[in-house]
């Protein structure tokens, strides 16, 4: 998908309650360790048991342009400048 493509999917599909959740949870971890969750652990700290269901919640912030993903890669997840500007304005930082 273009840059264009991405914000008018975003646009038309905002993210949710629970994925700016896995999306701060992200950034939170990030930042405090020092490198990026395995999917596992992110699950974990969200209580969420299926990885699965981590691995879907991840595929829709990166569709939005919300995060990027490494390739074949445990600890490949970044927020994405986008991400972290929703992320701001959620904190009202914006």
């Amino acid at each position: 998908m273009t840059a264009v493509d991405v914000q008018a999917y975003r646009a038309k599909h905002p993210p949710t309650a629970a994925q700016l959740r896995m999306l701060s949870a992200l950034d939170w971890l990030t930042r405090i360790h020092g490198y990026p969750p395995t999917v596992r652990e992110l699950g974990g700290r969200l209580k969420i048991r299926s990885s699965n269901g981590v691995n879907d919640q991840l595929k829709a912030l990166e569709r939005k342009g919300l995060l990027v993903r490494g390739e074949r890669r445990a600890r490949a997840l970044v927020v994405s400048d986008e991400g972290r500007a929703a992320l701001a304005e959620l904190r009202g930082e914006a």
